[in-house]
């Protein structure tokens, strides 16, 4: 029996749910998937001789638009429903796992038409009302639906179970650790193409890896660094991504006349990840909630990456985040409103050398021991068994 996964995105695609599901999925026996196609994907999927991979075209059809309007979550149903009875056509299929609550109407549909139960992943803004606009009452219900028919939840703080145990019982949602791959992600020497490239030597680097969305903070972080002005006047700013906001945050650094102090790299492959990490002083992800816009603040795997690397971080307090899981442990949290508050953190950890050092090692030492994705598997794998969901005797580390 295996266990099926559908998400909406997977590498070779990038970002932080695409690593998440692919690291989950690979720890369990022989999975299977249906996605979308990305560039790159046959060659990807080439090298993973356990995984079986179903995936549709490259980009959305007519139906796909329009249903979308409707409900996103008929939208991806209907688009992967052939790849989905393929799968199950083709495969003993013990339970479904959705890596996104969009996805889950196709679990649904799987628990009714094969009988098999599904889990549902849920990461933050995807399931708050701001998702599913007044004029959409369907989506709203289909939401409120497809997290009632799962048979586990999962999710990403004890914030966001709390809040998701409104609507479903408390004792059907369990907290997984996020995590990071601490034997990919680890300290290492700085890449000397890299300084060279980006003009580094010698420099106090400041880092952030993101998609480029008002949310994220980058803009209040520029905005930091420009109050940090000649304090530290050996710094660099390395902004790593791309993303609808970055006509919006190339003007601010004009404006700011931070020309010589903010590099943007542009988006990279996630395999320079770990070099890049290892080229900063000190990672930042100023993130902050905007209901208004339909975006709230949440943690991130980066966060975790960079701890795995020793490397301090800061990061900005949003409503649904899990203060204790940096407090102390490898970072500052911030006020994200507040650029001051923002330069002060930066400033205390580049001038302190013994101190950015002794938060980097708490950060990978809790990684190594809690927020990696042997213990996030584990987590799920083991309330899997107790609630036996599906057939989990076959399931492995």
């Amino acid at each position: 029996m295996r266990d099926l996964f559908l998400t909406i995105g997977f590498p070779p695609d990038v970002g932080g749910i695409q690593r998440l599901i692919f690291e989950v999925a690979k720890r369990f026996k022989n999975p299977i998937v249906v996605t979308r196609y990305f560039p790159n994907a046959d060659e990807f999927d080439a090298k993973l001789n356990d995984f079986t991979i179903y995936r549709n075209s490259a980009k959305h059809g007519l139906l796909y638009k329009t249903l979308f309007v409707v409900s996103p979550f008929f939208a991806w149903f209907f688009e992967n429903k052939k790849n989905i009875d393929l799968a199950f056509k083709s495969n003993e299929i013990s339970r479904v796992h959705c890596a996104h609550i969009f996805t889950a109407l196709s679990g649904l549909y799987a628990k009714y038409r094969y009988g098999v139960p599904y889990t549902l992943i849920v990461h933050c803004q995807e399931v708050f009302p701001f998702y599913y606009p007044g004029y959409n009452p369907l989506a709203w219900f289909l939401r409120n639906l497809v997290l009632k028919k799962a048979d586990h939840i999962f999710t990403i703080t004890n914030k966001m179970a709390d809040y998701l145990g409104q609507t479903v019982e408390r004792s059907k949602i369990t907290v997984i650790p996020l995590a990071a791959d601490p034997e990919l992600f680890k300290p290492m020497p700085k890449d000397k193409a890299l300084l060279k490239k980006y003009n580094l030597v010698g420099k106090k680097v400041v880092l952030t890896t993101s998609r480029f969305e008002p949310y994220k903070g980058i803009d209040k972080t520029l905005e930091a660094i420009a109050k940090i002005g000649d304090r530290i006047p050996d710094l660099k700013y390395l902004i790593v991504g791309d993303g609808p906001d970055k006509a919006r945050l190339h003007k601010m650094v004009s404006d700011l006349n931070l020309s010589s102090k903010v590099i943007f790299t542009g988006g990279v492959p996630d395999s320079d990840l770990p070099k890049l990490y290892n080229l900063c002083d000190v990672y930042i992800l100023a993130n902050r909630d905007l209901p208004l816009d339909g975006q709230l603040g949440g943690y991130g795997l980066v966060l975790f990456e960079a701890n795995a690397c020793e490397k301090p971080v800061v990061v900005g307090k949003a409503q649904y985040f899990d203060d204790e899981v940096i407090v102390g442990k490898g970072g500052l949290i911030v006020d994200p409103l507040n650029t001051q508050e923002i330069a002060d953190a930066l400033i205390k950890i580049l001038n302190d050398k013994e101190f950015a050092k002794m938060l980097g090692r708490i950060g990978r030492k809790q990684v190594l021991e809690k927020m990696n994705y042997n213990e996030m598997a584990k987590v799920i794998q083991t309330r899997i068994r107790q609630n036996k969901i599906g057939n989990a005797s076959d399931q492995e580390l």
